[in-house]
């Protein structure tokens, strides 16, 4: 558990420092969901497509998870 919960730290910044970034948002996704928090993790990538629909991986990610238009209610701030 300690390395998911480092490595989805570090994806998490990483995924809001460049959301366009091809590989991040699954990492991150999967990192998450191994850690239980999948939720978490599609509430972000859903507000991240939302603030840039330029972030293609992210919307992938999302459309992995069958939560494309980011269903999950959570709110998010970064």
């Amino acid at each position: 558990v300690g390395d998911d919960e480092r490595a989805s730290a570090a994806f998490r910044l990483a995924l809001i420092a460049d959301p366009a970034d091809a590989d991040v948002p699954g990492e991150y996704l999967a990192a998450m969901e191994r850690l239980g928090r999948g939720d978490e993790a599609g509430a972000l990538l859903a507000e991240i497509v939302r603030r840039r629909p330029d972030a293609l991986a992210a919307g992938d990610a999302l459309a992995a998870i069958g939560d494309d238009e980011g269903r999950s209610g959570k709110i998010v701030r970064f």
